[in-house]
């Protein structure tokens, strides 16, 4: 969908509506796109592939491996919309080339897909970061750090190993190499009765 449409306040009626066609399946992704969808799919023309699909798929898959885009599956943005509590994440895509300059942030992950500038001949998606869903409908984004670490922080959201840099707090020039690793329960205990100091 496209983001002008996903921020539309009957956006999630028309959800409803569409989800009782029985060719849609409540396992697809979800993928908000930057610009309008017919644009979006005439720009997307894989060229070494003979099953475009399988392309997407791959793409798809290996950014939710790098936590760079979340897992958005239909049935899921069902469920938390029904819930009335949580924000719901989807995938967030152009296939525009952005005018931007290239900022010292980019390298670091602080981009969605509109924001994301590279060289060269290559396919014309972009999946970098989320779009965020209150009440069924778009009201932001994330970039593809914001992203990630809403994933890690998720007790939900499924998310493997992740290889980042950090600012060296001791010298700037420096930057500190970590693996994040999720733990299966996220556990946070606080004393409420203790005064602060």
């Amino acid at each position: 969908m496209s983001e002008t449409f996903a921020k539309d306040k009957r956006f999630i009626r028309w959800m409803y509506d569409g989800s009782r066609d029985p060719d849609i399946r409540r396992d697809i992704r979800l993928v908000v796109s930057h610009e309008p969808v017919i644009d979006f799919f005439e720009n997307n023309r894989p060229r070494l592939e003979s099953r475009p699909h399988k392309y997407f798929e791959f793409m798809l898959k290996r950014g939710t491996e790098t936590a760079t885009i979340p897992n958005s599956l239909l049935n899921h943005y069902f469920r938390i919309t029904e819930a009335d509590a949580d924000a719901f994440l989807a995938i967030y895509s152009t296939t525009i080339r952005s005018g931007q300059k290239e900022n010292k942030h980019q390298e670091e992950g602080y981009f969605t897909a509109d924001q994301f500038r590279y060289r060269g001949e290559t396919n014309a998606a972009v999946f970098a970061g989320s779009a965020i869903f209150k009440r069924g409908r778009m009201i932001g984004k994330l970039t593809a750090e914001e992203t990630r670490i809403a994933i890690e922080l998720s007790n939900i959201a499924k998310a493997s190993d992740v290889l980042t840099t950090f600012p060296d707090p001791l010298n700037g020039h420096y930057k500190v190499g970590v693996r994040l690793r999720k733990n299966e329960s996220n556990s946070i205990q606080m004393n409420l009765e203790k005064k602060t100091a």
